[in-house]
Order: structure tokens, then sequence, then C-alpha cells
């Protein structure tokens, strides 16, 4: 693109909203809403509090076949749309 159009064209953009919504002041107010048929969202339920003791010694079990690259650990290609919905990563393998 020629420069000077390039210029132009930047100069009259009046950007207002650059798309950053600042969070709110008092999350209690907010209401998370998901289908209850969603596919891609799922509301966890709280877990139960800490009782204040360290966890040790616990074992963790990782299951790799072939070659693993972090597109397989992390939630990428079909999985990445459900993201927000841990039943449906968890059979999608």
């Amino acid at each position: 693109m020629n420069p000077k159009v390039l210029k132009c064209l930047l100069t009259d953009l009046n950007v207002k909203d650059a798309g950053y919504q600042a969070p709110a002041s008092d999350g209690n107010k907010i209401s998370v809403v998901v289908r209850p048929d969603s596919d891609r969202l799922q509301l966890l339920t709280p877990f139960e509090p800490w009782n204040g003791e360290e966890y040790k010694g616990l074992r963790l079990l990782i299951k790799a076949k072939g070659k693993c690259t972090t597109d397989h650990i992390s939630m990428a290609g079909p999985w990445l749309k459900y993201r927000g919905h841990l039943d449906n990563i968890s059979i999608t393998c």
C-alpha cells in the first residue's frame, strides 16, 4: 500500500473503543449465565475449602502415545472449542 494513503487512513481513524473492557469494581454483582445444554461452556461447582494442610507425595499419571507435543497436552486443535467445558475436553480424546 502507498505510504501516503496508509498515513491518511491511519490519521482518519478515530478509535474510541480499543476492545478493552475494565473489570467490574464489584464482582459480586455479576451473574454468569450458561445454557444447561451448552457443549462449549460448563459452570463448575466450587471446591471444598482448603483444610490448610499441604499435599505431599501425590502421584501424577500422564499418558502420552507416540510423538507428544504441547498441542496434545494443551487444548489445541479440535479441543480448543471446548476450553471452557471440562467434561467435553476429556471425551474428545
